[in-house]
């Protein structure tokens, strides 16, 4: 499911780690020493030289030290076309949830702050839904492996009384309950990693769609942080390889500056990019 109201939000996050990508390009490149390569077939396999040198025959060492410089060189290259390319794509982009598209009506066609509270009171009433006992239901009720690793000292309470990690996510939570939607969080889930061995993560939330398939929300808390950015980085790889895939079964949101979070815009992604999956809306 293409979530496209979070596109600027999904180029900005791609920026950020074209950025980290960049500094461990940087750092890594500072420790090789630049060369060029030319390679001489022979029956036991290659023989490498280096250009415009005049030493012989490579050692080993140096030849895999060039062939990672020329990695790095042609990575940065690419990072920094593709960088180029998002912030065009971003600049180009025009959104269209409903606030934008109201603030660009003329005056005499713009709901006013009243008219829009009426209409996602609206929603909210109409779209709520009611537990069940369909099949997405009976899903939630069933036991669950849950995150083992220990909640703060001082977790937030949902307004079921169910404690969570983080202010963030007791927003979503509590979210996802008042719209009724089929949900797990912090659900202990089996993947596999690069080397071929099961792993095990916790995504913030799970959520059951009408059509049996799953969807799955991660809300980044500290993405400033470098140590916490990088970890979630190599998650997101992880998720990928795994069938989990941002823009598609994965949503991630994130505080902005200093920890703000809007409500508003989660609510309105859970009414107009979650609810209609759910059940079929009249």
């Amino acid at each position: 499911m293409v979530n496209m109201y979070q596109f600027p939000q999904l180029i900005q996050q791609e920026i950020a780690i074209i950025e980290q990508l960049n500094r461990v390009v940087a750092e890594q490149s500072k420790k090789l020493k630049p060369g060029r390569l030319i390679a001489r077939k022979r029956k036991r396999g290659f023989v490498y030289y280096e250009r415009d040198g005049d030493a012989g025959a490579l050692d080993g060492e140096r030849v895999l030290e060039i062939k990672k410089y020329q990695y790095f060189k042609q990575l940065a290259s690419r990072l920094a076309h593709d960088r180029i390319l998002l912030e065009q794509m971003l600049k180009k982009y025009k959104p269209y949830d409903p606030l934008t598209i109201n603030a660009n009506l003329p005056g005499a066609y713009r709901l006013t702050e009243e008219d829009y509270a009426q209409a996602i009171a609206g929603k909210r009433q109409d779209r709520l839904l009611k537990a069940t006992d369909d099949k997405n239901f009976i899903w939630v009720k069933k036991p669950y492996p849950k995150n083992r690793y220990p909640l703060p000292q001082y977790p937030c309470v949902a307004n079921d009384e169910t404690p969570v990690r983080s202010l963030g996510e007791v927003i979503i939570y509590n979210l996802l309950k008042q719209y009724g939607i089929p949900f797990r969080y912090d659900c202990e889930i089996e993947l596999i990693d690069e080397h071929g061995n099961t792993v095990h993560r916790h995504p913030d939330f799970i959520i059951s769609l009408a059509d049996g398939s799953l969807l799955y929300w991660e809300h980044v808390g500290m993405i400033g942080n470098e140590e916490y950015g990088n970890a979630f980085i190599q998650k997101l790889a992880l998720y990928n390889r795994n069938g989990i895939v941002l823009g598609d079964n994965l949503i991630v949101t994130a505080n902005g500056p200093n920890g703000a979070i809007n409500v508003p815009a989660i609510e309105r992604l859970i009414v107009n990019r979650i609810v209609p999956y759910i059940r079929k809306v009249k």
